[in-house]
C-alpha cells in the first residue's frame, strides 16, 4: 500500500512538473534555473526507478541529434544556448512520460481542472473586485513578478504586468480575463481545451467536474483563439453523445453571439501582415508570412537553431516549420496521431490534432515540455494495461 501511495505522488509531482515547466509563468526570472533543476528532479526519479528506455525513445534522440549537427554543419553556426535548452526540454518530457505511462492521459487532464478550479475564484475576484488582484499583485515579492508579452487591439504588447502564484497568474492590467498558471489566458485556454479534448477522446463524456471545469475555465480566458478552440471539442462532444453537451454547446454559440462585435475584430487583427510594426509586435499573420518566405527557402530540413532571422516571430506553427523544416513536421503529427489514436476514436483524435494546431498559431506549444511529453507517449506500449480507456463512439 505504501508502495503504492509513494508512485501515485511522484506521477502527481512529474505531472505538476511539467505543467509548471510549461507554464512560462513559474519561476520565469530563473527560468534557465528551474528547467535544468526540473530535468535534473525528474532524471533523478527515473534513475531511482529504473525505468528502462525503449529503444524507439533512443531513435527519436539519434535523429535528433543528428538533426542539430546536420543543421550546424550547413549552416556553419550552431548556438548552443537554444539547442541546450530544447534538448533539456525534450529530455524533461521523455522522461517523465517514461515514468508515468498511460497514467499520463489521465492525469494531464486531472491536474489542468484541479488547477482551472483553483483559478476562478482569483477570477472571480478580478471581476468583483479588482483591487484585490492590485493588492496581491503588490504583496508579491519582485523575484516572482515578471513582464510578459500578449496581444491586445490586435498588437502585441510586451510590458503587461504579471506575477506567479504558480497556481495563479496575477494580471493587475487584465482583471477580466483569467489567465490561469500560465503566462496568460491564451496560453491557459489551450491547456483547458487540450486537457477537455483529451478526456473526451479518450471517451468521458459525461458531465461530470473535470469536463464542467475545464469548460467554465476555458470561457473564463475570454480568449479569442480558446473560444474557437473550444468550439472543437464541444462539436465533437454533441455529435458524439447526441444530447448531451448540447447543454454545454447551446450558451457557448449565444455567447459568440453576444461578442461577436468584440471578437470579430480581434480575429481581423490576426489576419492582418503589419510587418510594419517594432520587431516584437508583428502580428501572428505577419509573422507566418515572413516564416513561410524561409521555409520556403529551407522547406525539407528548416533553418534551425543558429540562423539568424532578424525578427521574433509570435505565430508557433509557422516558427516550428520555419525551424524544423516540413519532414519534422509531419514526422511530428504523425506522432500525436500514434499517441492519441489507439487510445481514442478517430474522430476524437483528429479532433485533438486539430487543437493542437490551431492553439499553435497563437502559442509556441512545440517548445514546452508538456509537449515532448504528449510527443513520447507515441513510443509506450498500450498492450496489457488495456490503454484504449475510450468508448468507441
Amino acid at each position: 500500500m505504501s508502495t503504492n501511495k509513494t508512485t501515485n505522488r511522484t506521477n502527481d509531482v512529474l505531472v505538476l512538473l511539467l505543467l509548471m515547466l510549461s507554464s512560462r509563468s513559474a519561476f520565469i526570472r530563473f527560468e534557465d534555473n528551474f528547467l535544468i533543476a526540473g530535468f535534473l528532479l525528474v532524471a533523478v526519479l527515473w534513475f531511482h526507478g529504473r525505468q528502462p528506455v525503449p529503444s524507439a525513445f533512443l531513435v527519436y534522440l539519434a535523429a535528433t541529434f543528428f538533426w542539430i549537427f546536420l543543421q550546424g554543419f550547413i549552416s556553419q553556426n550552431l548556438l548552443l544556448t537554444p539547442v541546450l535548452g530544447h534538448l533539456l526540454r525534450l529530455g524533461t518530457g521523455m522522461l517523465a512520460v517514461l515514468m508515468l505511462g498511460a497514467r499520463f492521459f489521465s492525469l494531464f487532464p486531472l491536474w489542468v481542472a484541479r488547477l482551472a478550479l483553483v483559478s476562478l475564484p482569483f477570477f472571480l475576484l478580478g471581476l468583483l473586485a479588482p483591487e484585490t488582484i492590485f493588492t496581491l499583485y503588490a504583496l508579491t515579492p519582485d523575484a516572482l513578478r515578471f513582464a510578459g508579452g500578449t496581444l491586445i487591439d490586435g498588437r502585441l504588447d510586451s510590458a503587461v504586468p504579471r506575477a506567479s502564484w504558480l497556481v495563479y497568474t496575477l494580471s493587475p492590467t487584465r482583471t477580466g480575463q483569467n489567465p490561469g498558471f500560465m503566462w496568460e489566458p491564451a496560453a491557459f485556454a489551450m491547456m483547458t481545451v487540450s486537457a477537455l479534448t483529451l478526456r473526451l477522446a479518450t471517451g468521458h463524456k459525461s458531465l461530470d467536474w473535470q469536463n464542467i471545469t475545464l469548460v467554465i475555465a476555458t470561457l473564463s480566458t475570454l480568449s479569442t483563439t480558446g473560444f474557437i478552440g473550444l468550439s472543437l471539442p464541444l462539436f465533437y462532444w454533441a455529435l458524439t453523445t447526441r444530447a448531451g453537451a448540447l447543454v454545454l454547446l447551446a450558451p457557448l454559440l449565444a455567447l459568440l453571439a453576444l461578442n461577436l462585435d468584440f471578437l470579430l475584430p480581434k480575429i481581423t487583427a490576426e489576419f492582418q501582415a503589419d510587418t510594419g510594426q517594432i520587431r516584437w509586435a508583428l502580428s501572428r499573420y505577419a509573422s507566418f508570412l515572413r516564416d513561410m518566405e524561409f521555409f520556403a527557402a529551407h522547406p525539407l530540413l528548416g533553418t534551425g537553431f543558429g540562423f539568424e532571422t532578424g525578427y521574433d516571430s509570435n505565430n508557433g506553427l509557422s516558427d516550428y516549420l520555419r525551424r524544423f523544416g516540413g519532414l519534422w513536421f509531419l514526422a511530428m503529427v504523425f506522432l500525436l496521431f500514434a499517441a492519441v489514436r489507439p487510445r481514442a476514436h478517430l474522430g476524437g483524435t483528429l479532433t485533438f490534432i486539430a487543437v493542437i494546431l490551431l492553439f499553435s498559431w497563437s502559442e509556441k506549444f512545440f517548445e514546452l515540455p508538456f509537449f515532448y511529453a504528449l510527443l513520447f507517449s507515441a513510443f509506450l506500449s498500450t498492450s496489457g494495461s488495456k490503454a484504449r480507456t475510450h468508448a468507441r463512439a
